[in-house]
């Protein structure tokens, strides 16, 4: 028995006064207002995340994402949390979802603070010695 080839879709013409469809333009958090509080928190909440890591330095990109990820996700949660404190109603699925899913970003991070490697590479060590700094 033969082969049978898919059908593809007919193409749709558009009407001569129709735009074309805009192109999908994907945006990060640098495109964003930074003056926002939940711009504010997030960043904050980054940057601690990834200190506790031993800062940027020692986070790969794999890890940066689930920083990043997490930090969204507790902006949103503190969020949540506020307007729940001011009597407002607040879906509770949606906060422990959100609670859920960054606590299992956080320990893929893991839960523990890591010492960053202060140690001086030996030949910037001697050249300062050198230098008679400290």
């Amino acid at each position: 028995m033969p082969a049978v080839k898919p059908m593809k879709p007919a193409r749709r013409r558009r009407d001569p006064g129709q735009k074309a469809p805009a192109k999908a333009r994907l945006r990060t958090l640098d495109d964003l207002d930074k003056r926002t509080r939940a711009h504010r928190d997030t960043s904050e909440l980054r940057e601690a995340l990834a200190a506790d890591l031993g800062g940027w330095d020692a986070v790969s990109a794999m890890k940066a994402e689930v920083i990043t990820a997490a930090a969204l996700m507790g902006a949103m949660i503190r969020d949540r949390a506020a307007s729940y404190l001011e009597g407002e109603p607040v879906d509770l699925a949606s906060f422990i979802t959100l609670a859920n899913a960054q606590r299992r970003h956080l320990e893929a991070l893991g839960l523990e603070r890591r010492a960053r490697d202060v140690t001086p590479d030996l030949r910037d060590y001697l050249a300062r010695q050198a230098e008679g700094g400290r």
